[in-house]
């Protein structure tokens, strides 16, 4: 297992400079240092938004009148900033998306989960998850999420965290 002094910073093996440069600098790593391989652990990447992006308005939208009714408990927005928990398994690329924060506040909306299911993401729990085949197909949902779902308009704007998967 490598010790944390082995463990590659995000900013120095995948390019941020543009989401053109990041798709297929991500895609390299997740295909490589990031799968578990003999005698070696994989890599778990942490890519957070900078900053909340929802807000009550849209939890809001869609407490209907039987939601009202059923005496459901009303959302709160959280305000911590959402993100994406990347992790290279043997058999893929697995991708998870909290929906809810350790608090039970959103940090996705409904909205936004009802288009990733529409994209082929399955909610378990409060977390949205796909496993890809590969590197290039992760990165290619990586990225539109951080775009369309998470707003980063630039990848220099993510927070980042590498760990060794385990």
């Amino acid at each position: 297992m490598p010790a944390d002094g082995d463990l590659p910073r995000l900013d120095n093996v995948v390019d941020l400079g543009s989401w053109a440069a990041f798709e297929p600098s991500l895609a390299a790593l997740l295909d490589g240092r990031a799968r578990p391989g003999p005698g070696r652990a994989g890599l778990t990447v942490l890519l957070t938004a900078p900053r909340p992006v929802v807000t009550q308005a849209d939890l809001e939208q869609r407490m209907g009148l039987r939601s009202l009714l059923r005496g459901r408990r009303k959302r709160v927005p959280s305000p911590e900033v959402p993100g994406l928990v990347v992790v290279g398994r043997g058999d893929g690329v697995e991708v998870d998306i909290p929906v809810l924060d350790a608090e039970g506040r959103h940090l996705l909306g409904p909205d936004a989960c009802e288009a990733l299911g529409r994209l082929g993401w399955v909610q378990r729990e409060d977390v949205m998850v796909r496993l890809l085949p590969g590197g290039a197909a992760a990165s290619q949902a990586v990225a539109r999420v951080l775009i369309e779902m998470l707003r980063v308009a630039h990848p220099a704007d993510l927070d980042h965290l590498v760990a060794v998967t385990g």
